[in-house]
């Protein structure tokens, strides 16, 4: 069991030692926020912030894309900054403007998979700072979206979305490395929205530890249709119904990608899990049997598309509550 899989053991207590580092990661974690809040840049333009406290796969990644497909589809040109997690951009420091034709090694695998899928302008640079203010001097867009920037003090946003996985929830609530958390949980009063990837019975405990004026709402991640990438057919999600393939992934929580293909009744004989972000190799590619479909994700096919070997993408999609909707048009129109 990875250190990953403990945090989220709800009935385990981490060792004292791991409490005590978790304290003092509060601590200075706090105060680090508090002096770059007081210089923080607030852009001219309406600025969204998407992000979550707890370290794993959350749906941040499908709530982004569902976002900028329904401001587009409300007539809005939105503009998306990212830090491009790993990427050669980011250790470059430059500012990079992503194009069809980069590769997810350059510009990192969510911001190309959300350029590619959505058609969106995506920003990436760790100086998100630079960042906002050069997609400002452009006159071009109507809005700011901030990827993952809950924990970026620098930058002050005008309405923050804080996704939260229902299945695992805060885990054991602790602060890392005890736990999976990047912020105390208090940290949910001041988020403006609570968007929980779940049922409406998900982590419903949520409201009492934390206030019932809350504003939340649930949202289900429903597979689409797999995508044939060898010839770009489409085929039905019970495509595979009743048939043996295998997976491979590297995202933050593959055990929902699993668990999604088991619904539609499929038998994953091998599954190929890489840490979250993982750059692919030839390698990693021998492994697989090739008698059988190889079923992966968006996400990982941005970078695996680099290879020779036909796969299977499952396409999923989130639909946001109408109260989310809602108040992003009060803010918008504000």
């Amino acid at each position: 069991m990875n250190l990953e899989q403990r945090w989220y053991q709800t009935d385990v207590k981490p060792a004292g030692w791991l409490r005590c580092l978790a304290w003092l990661y509060g601590k200075i974690s706090t105060r680090m926020a508090q002096k770059k809040q007081l210089r923080a840049y607030q852009p001219a333009l309406p600025t969204i912030v998407v992000g979550n406290l707890s370290v794993g796969g959350t749906g941040k990644s499908p709530v982004v894309q569902a976002l900028v497909k329904s401001l587009q589809t409300m007539g809005y040109k939105p503009c998306v900054l990212t830090r491009g997690y790993k990427s050669e951009a980011a250790i470059r420091k430059k500012p990079h403007w992503v194009k069809s034709t980069d590769s997810a090694q350059y510009v990192g695998d969510e911001p190309l998979m959300l350029h590619l899928t959505t058609g969106v302008d995506v920003l990436v640079s760790p100086d998100r700072v630079s960042a906002a203010k050069e997609a400002e001097k452009l006159e071009k867009f109507d809005l700011l979206i901030l990827d993952d920037g809950l924990q970026h003090w620098p930058i002050k946003g005008h309405y923050s979305i804080c996704v939260v996985d229902g299945a695992r929830g805060f885990g054991n609530g602790y602060l890392l490395p005890a736990g999976p958390l990047r912020e105390p949980l208090d940290r949910l009063q001041k988020i403006d929205h609570v968007l929980i990837n779940g049922p409406e019975n998900a982590i419903q405990s949520l409201p009492q530890r934390l206030g019932s004026s809350l504003s939340k709402s649930h949202f289900l991640l429903e597979p689409v249709c797999f995508r044939e990438t060898a010839t770009g057919l489409q085929h039905s999600v019970q495509y595979f119904h009743g048939k043996h393939v295998q997976v491979m992934v590297g995202i933050g929580n593959p055990d929902r990608f699993t668990g999604t293909l088991h619904q539609l009744g499929i038998q994953t004989d091998q599954v190929f899990t890489f840490p979250d972000h993982h750059t692919y190799c030839q390698d990693d590619l021998l492994k697989l049997d090739p008698n059988l479909p190889v079923v992966t994700t968006s996400k990982d096919w941005v970078k695996l598309k680099a290879f020779s070997t036909p796969m299977f993408v499952l396409e999923v999609e989130a639909t946001l509550s109408l109260e989310l909707i809602s108040s992003l048009e009060v803010l918008l129109h504000g």
